[in-house]
């Protein structure tokens, strides 16, 4: 069986299954395909309605390709990003804390320890800007002391120190869910030379937390 190209790959991984259709279809088909052009095996795909969505041009370079070269409209992206409480994980591994499946709470009833999620943001191609607009936890606190969430990213290209984009106190004790944001965001242009991540850490027992939403735009 003939291996699929490295740009077949490409096109399947970025835009689905789908983008090659058009190829699947032709090759079911017994017509005599190498003996017309590529042209008229385009014009012929369309007719039948099994022509793929995208085409680029032969000799691209994948590196070059963005949202804009392949057809695709801007905000295209789905906002917010929301991560769960199962996305975290402790910073220590003597740290005492837990994910409970019942109610999918991350730390709650737990001692004093420090945490951390990935926070998977998208960043521009090409003519497109993808800006964080606010940061928002939901959260448990019903302990003696507040809980701090930050949102931060680092240069994956520098031992620089990582730079803060939002942070979010808890306030108060309460057995009630807190719903709590941060609209003044810093650095809000995200790129891919930063990884992105929120961190925070639980001061004593009564204190947990349900998931972040970070809401974004692209322009």
């Amino acid at each position: 069986m003939k291996k699929p190209s490295i740009l077949a790959v490409c096109l399947i991984f970025l835009l689905g299954p789908g983008a090659l259709i058009g190829r699947n279809a032709a090759a079911s088909d017994p017509t005599n395909e190498q003996m017309i052009s590529n042209a008229e095996f385009m014009a012929k795909q369309q007719s039948e309605g099994t022509a793929p969505d995208v085409v680029l041009p032969l000799g691209s370079d994948l590196d070059q390709i963005t949202r804009e070269t392949l057809g695709l409209e801007k905000n295209a992206y789905v906002t917010p990003l929301i991560i769960p409480a199962a996305d975290a994980n402790s910073d220590s591994l003597g740290s005492e804390y837990f994910f409970s499946f019942s109610s999918g709470t991350y730390g709650y009833s737990q001692s004093t320890s420090c945490h951390m999620a990935p926070a998977y943001l998208p960043h521009g191609s090409g003519s497109s800007t993808v800006t964080v607009d606010n940061f928002f936890v939901f959260a448990l606190d019903n302990g003696t002391s507040d809980t701090t969430y930050n949102l931060w990213r680092k240069d994956t290209s520098s031992t620089s120190a990582p730079q803060q984009m939002g942070t979010i106190t808890t306030s108060g004790s309460s057995t009630a869910i807190q719903v709590l944001g941060d609209t003044s965001i810093d650095n809000p242009i995200t790129s891919s030379q930063y990884a992105y991540y929120v961190t925070w850490c639980f001061n004593g027992a009564g204190q947990g937390t349900l998931g972040f939403w970070i809401y974004y735009t692209e322009s």
